[in-house]
């Protein structure tokens, strides 16, 4: 079949691979595939991955297509697609990773006692699969660390400035991404 995928729950993220030459028809199929998974989760999004060698319809009928379904279309290159999501895929991952870990290492049982949703949201991550991620970030493995030392200096900055006026700089421009993000899809700028 030349187009498969695999469902990732925790992420709500459902990997397309295209391999050999498809059709329209073919995307249409695998629209109507997930439409009929009983294990597509509610709100989902696609990624779509066109395997080096795939001849795929013109870019315009498959627009048309995946946007039939609802879906929003963005296209980027591989070296975009790479970069983007070791922002906002693999990052958020080693973030939610890293913070379930750091916990665990307190070895502190209030800390599993006395806590909040923000955390329960913050580790929903952790439960992911590492055999799934490790695959994940070997293969883009300079991107992922381009992404760790951004977050890192950006941490580094708010523990420089705790307590301190230069801070709410920083929870500013947090929150004006995170609102940008709870926009509907065409409307995001950011």
């Amino acid at each position: 079949m030349p187009v498969t995928y695999q469902i990732d729950g925790v992420n709500r993220i459902i990997h397309t691979t295209c391999s050999g030459p498809i059709t329209v028809h073919d995307v249409i199929d695998h629209f109507r595939a997930l439409e009929q998974d009983p294990s597509v989760p509610d709100r989902v999004d696609v990624l779509l991955e066109v395997r080096k060698g795939t001849s795929v319809p013109q870019s315009d009928d498959l627009r048309r297509t995946i946007s039939a379904f609802g879906a929003h279309v963005l296209e980027m290159t591989p070296a975009e697609h790479d970069h983007t999501l070791a922002f906002t895929s693999h990052l958020p991952q080693l973030l939610s990773t890293a913070l379930a870990a750091a916990l665990a290492q307190e070895r502190d049982n209030r800390l599993s006692q006395v806590f909040g949703t923000g955390l329960l949201d913050m580790t929903r991550l952790a439960l992911s699969s590492p055999e799934l991620w490790r695959s994940i970030l070997l293969t883009n493995k300079n991107e992922v660390e381009l992404a760790i030392d951004s977050l890192v200096k950006v941490l580094l900055g708010l523990r420089a400035d705790l307590g301190e006026r230069e801070m709410a700089n920083t929870f500013e421009l947090a929150t004006k991404f995170a609102l940008s993000l709870r926009q509907p899809a065409p409307d995001r700028n950011t």
